[in-house]
């Protein structure tokens, strides 16, 4: 076995690593966190993630954790790179994990009606649907939300929303809340609920998630 245990954590959209500041893992593992990087003009997925991919170093064995976008991120990766396992966090796997109301946004195309400074500016709307209760986790979400690349949000969400994806990597761990109104917990086949889970639950329930990742990683044969 390896004395290598890198595990690469993917942020939500336009977020960065202050998602996971709570977690607290044994010290065998060390964290690595992908940084998000604008797209180019015209980029898909596919192309962006291979892009990504120059972050990991796939010579020592690896695990993926991804919440939220960076989930399904993660979730692309898998499909040109061999994690030892993914772990997603208040994610999906597949298309069929998206919610009515993002699938009919993605039908009739509702967001790119709205103007890009919307996204970055409309904190109230983003406070409710990232089930941001605390003050601190409302100003995490107002930073995220003003420090973002409007160029990589919207390219984002467009991502999101499109998402086609029926792909599922074998590896798969999946880790849901239970009043995530992003991504239904209904909908996502998750091995383990978190009771009164939110979307931000990596950071208010950073405790409890931290016991569940440090319990499967010591089952990850490295």
């Amino acid at each position: 076995m390896s004395d290598l245990r890198n595990v690469y954590f993917i942020s939500g959209l336009a977020a960065d690593d202050r998602l996971f500041e709570n977690l607290v893992l044994p010290p065998e593992y060390k964290i690595i966190h992908v940084k998000w990087i604008d797209p180019v003009k015209q980029e898909d997925l596919e192309s962006y993630c291979h892009r990504l991919a120059a972050q990991i170093d796939t010579s020592a064995p690896f695990v993926l954790v991804g919440m939220s976008f960076g989930g399904m991120v993660a979730v692309e990766l898998n499909k040109f790179l061999k994690p030892q396992q993914t772990i997603l966090i208040s994610s999906i796997t597949t298309r069929s994990g998206l919610s009515l109301l993002l699938k009919t946004v993605d039908k009739l195309q509702l967001h790119k009606l709205v103007p890009g400074f919307i996204y970055t500016n409309f904190y109230p709307a983003a406070h409710w649907f990232f089930n941001a209760r605390t003050k601190a986790q409302k100003k995490l979400v107002r930073s995220f939300m003003e420090k973002a690349s409007r160029k990589l949000l919207v390219w984002s969400i467009d991502q999101v929303v499109g998402w086609k994806n029926e792909f599922v990597p074998e590896n798969i761990f999946i880790i849901n809340g239970q009043d995530d109104r992003v991504f239904p917990h209904q909908n996502t086949n998750a091995q383990v609920l978190i009771n009164g889970g939110g979307h931000m639950m990596v950071h208010s329930k950073a405790a409890e998630i931290s016991t569940v990742l440090a319990t499967q990683l010591a089952k990850v044969n490295w």
